[in-house]
C-alpha cells in the first residue's frame, strides 16, 4: 500500500472505532458483521455485468480470511480502487415530452464540505467528521426537511458511498435510515428477496434496498466516476433496465419510487442527492432536472 492508501484505511478504521465509543454499539466493529455487510454487496454485485469484482464468496466467513489491515477492516472489506467512467444526460422537459422516454427526475441535492471544527486543534468534529458522517447527517437532513420526506418509509432505494463495509454502517445511522447505535439491527433485521424480475435476489432493510449495484465493494472505486456511477444505477433503475438486480419498489405500478445516492470525498466534499421517478403524480410539472 501507498503511504496516501494506508493513511486512508486507518482513518476510516479510526472512525470505526470512534463510532463504536460514542454509539454504544460493539457491532460496528465486529468482523463478523463487517463480512456480512461486504457478502451482501458481493452478492448484488454478482448480479451486475459491469462490476469489477462479478463473483460472490462462498460465504461471509471466507471474507474474513483476508488480510487484516488496520482493526477492524480487512482486505476483503474495502472497496477495490479501479478506472472508469460514468456520463449522465441532462435534458430539458420539451425536449423529454417529444421522445416520451421512461426518465428519472433529480428532485433535490444538497452539497456539504468541511465544518470548522474539522480544522481546529482539538477538531471536536472527530473522525465523523473526517470521514464525512457529520457531513452525511447534515446533508440528508436538510433534504428530508425540504421534501417533507421519511427516509424510512419512503427510500425505496439507496446509493451510498460504501468505500468500506464499515462506513456503510455508519451511513445507515448518518442518513436516517436507522436511529443512533442502531446500524447492527437495521441490517440484520433485513432479508433476501427476489428482483422484479424474479431472476435474482436483493437484500431489503426495513423498506430499503442499499446499493443493489453492489456499491463501490464490488463496482470498484473509479473516484471521480464513482458519483456519477450511482446516478446511471438509479437510473437505470427507474427506467427498468437494472436486470437481475431490479428492486421492486422502482416497479412502475408501485407510488414508493424515491432512491437516495450518497457520495463523498476526503478533503472534503459530500453530495446527497434525492430522485424518484418521472411522472408519478407527485411533483410538478417542471420541478426538477430530467436524466
Amino acid at each position: 500500500m501507498s503511504q496516501w492508501t494506508s493513511d486512508v484505511i486507518r482513518m476510516f478504521a479510526g472512525a470505526a472505532s470512534e463510532y463504536r465509543d460514542i454509539s454504544g454499539s460493539a457491532a460496528l466493529t465486529s468482523e463478523q458483521l463487517l463480512a456480512s455487510v461486504a457478502f451482501k454487496s458481493r452478492l448484488h454485485g454478482s448480479q451486475n455485468p459491469r462490476a469489477m469484482l462479478s463473483r460472490a464468496p462462498k460465504s461471509a466467513d471466507d471474507l474474513l480470511k483476508a488480510p487484516l489491515l488496520s482493526p477492524p477492516i480487512r482486505v476483503s472489506f474495502c472497496a477495490p480502487v479501479a478506472t472508469g467512467a460514468a456520463a449522465v444526460v441532462m435534458a430539458t422537459e420539451s425536449w423529454w415530452s417529444n421522445r416520451r422516454l421512461p426518465v428519472t427526475e433529480l428532485v433535490d441535492q444538497e452539497l456539504v464540505s468541511d465544518f470548522s471544527d474539522t480544522f481546529s486543534d482539538t477538531n471536536s468534529g472527530g473522525y465523523s467528521s473526517l470521514c464525512g458522517l457529520t457531513q452525511a447527517r447534515v446533508a440528508s437532513s436538510r433534504i428530508y426537511h425540504r421534501q417533507r420526506l421519511n427516509p424510512r418509509e419512503q427510500l425505496a432505494l439507496v446509493e451510498l458511498h460504501d468505500c468500506f463495509a464499515s462506513n456503510e454502517l455508519m451511513l445507515y445511522e448518518a442518513l436516517g435510515l436507522a436511529d443512533k447505535g442502531c446500524a447492527q439491527q437495521y441490517f440484520s433485521s433485513g432479508r433476501w428477496i427476489d428482483s422484479l424480475n424474479g431472476d435474482g435476489s436483493l437484500y431489503l432493510t426495513g423498506r430499503q434496498v442499499v446499493n443493489p449495484s453492489g456499491g463501490l465493494m464490488s463496482k470498484g472505486h473509479p473516484l471521480g466516476a464513482s458519483g456519477v456511477a450511482q446516478c446511471a444505477e438509479i437510473s437505470w433503475q427507474h427506467r427498468g433496465l437494472a436486470g437481475r438486480r431490479q428492486v421492486p419498489a422502482l416497479d412502475e405500478t408501485d407510488s414508493n419510487r424515491w432512491a437516495l445516492q450518497h457520495n463523498f470525498g476526503l478533503g472534503s466534499s459530500c453530495a446527497v442527492t434525492l430522485y424518484r421517478r418521472y411522472g408519478s403524480g407527485v411533483l410538478e410539472r417542471g420541478q426538477g432536472a430530467k436524466l
